[in-house]
């Protein structure tokens, strides 16, 4: 019984002073007298409604685990008159904060803080789906959580939810955004093993085409020298003959032999200039594509459809030409 209450009882069987009088009360005695009776009647109420809450809770999961199965609305409806909603709020309120088993994981909830919350407060944090966060949010509210209307208390619950919401998108776009920067060093560094390949390529091209070139320059030469020595010998009015012995026919096969050498590495150093090319500018293509999708990832849902479209727009006209090119 509190403090207040107990004073009430004795002041109405207090023992009259001499003269059958009892001692005068002043209003502001009466007022903070009947001030401590009304919140002592008030804190009895809480704690009654909130234990009566508990035990309600406790007796209908006890009901449930002994009615038939299938039977359990009908008899919430025709024995204690709840609804199946109802019931499932008292059992989790029992569940949550009566059941005071000790937890072998998790956080613990703390006893004085239940203690002084109303049925209210405790139907307000149910919301809380998680009993682990619950009991951190009441740990976090412990000085004011007793003071909270109800009103508060979803308001105080919802910005919670909100920020959480906030730090989990937060994170996870932090995450694409890691991701997406992984993706583009893993695909620049292609791109960089890619240029140094086709970098000792064109230099091995290059090489190749050098010697080509000197070949060719030192067939030129020879066939050069060879018709010099022909012209000479027709200077020299030497007679047909003569000029066959000199400069017999294996030298005028020599001559249509380099001429057609000559011929097939101009061609042949024609075509690798026409590949490399092709080659280069290709690897170009692709990794402004890359470098392409790669931004569209980074846009805005409706900027990157126009984009996208945009793309493929482009991609068909290169593929008709390239089959018109084809059928050419």
């Amino acid at each position: 019984m509190s403090e207040d209450v107990k004073e009430m009882r004795e002041q109405k069987t207090a023992v009259p002073m001499a003269g059958g009088t009892m001692p005068k009360e002043s209003d502001e005695e009466r007022l903070t007298r009947l001030a401590g009776e009304i919140n002592a009647i008030k804190e009895q109420t809480r704690a009654t409604v909130r234990n009566a809450t508990l035990e309600i809770g406790r007796r209908l999961i006890q009901a449930k685990a002994a009615v038939p199965h299938g039977s359990w609305a009908y008899w919430l409806k025709t024995s204690v008159d709840y609804s199946e909603r109802t019931a499932q709020m008292l059992m989790s309120t029992y569940e949550r904060f009566g059941n005071t088993q000790q937890k072998l994981f998790g956080t613990k909830m703390d006893q004085e803080v239940i203690s002084q919350l109303n049925r209210s407060q405790m139907f307000a944090l149910l919301s809380i789906k998680s009993e682990d966060e619950c009991a951190e949010f009441m740990e976090e509210h412990r000085d004011d959580l007793a003071g909270m209307s109800k009103r508060e208390l979803e308001k105080a619950i919802k910005e919670r939810d909100e920020a959480r919401a906030n730090l989990e998108t937060w994170r996870k776009s932090n995450e694409e955004l890691s991701d997406t920067a992984q993706r583009v060093v893993a695909e620049k560094e292609k791109l960089k093993e890619k240029l140094r390949e086709m970098t000792a390529e064109t230099k091995e091209a290059k090489g190749e085409m050098k010697r080509l070139q000197e070949e060719m320059n030192e067939r030129a030469a020879r066939i050069a020298d060879l018709e010099k020595h022909l012209q000479e010998a027709q200077r020299a009015d030497v007679e047909a003959s003569a000029v066959v012995e000199r400069m017999p026919e294996e030298a005028e096969r020599e001559i249509k032999s380099l001429r057609a050498k000559i011929a097939e590495l101009e061609a042949k150093q024609g075509r690798e200039s026409v590949s490399l090319d092709f080659k280069r500018h290709f690897e170009n293509m692709k990794g402004e594509f890359n470098a392409m999708n790669e931004a569209l990832t980074s846009m805005e849902s409706d900027q990157r459809e126009r984009y996208r479209a945009a793309m493929k727009k482009m991609m068909d006209m290169m593929l008709q030409i390239v089959d018109c090119g084809a059928m050419a």
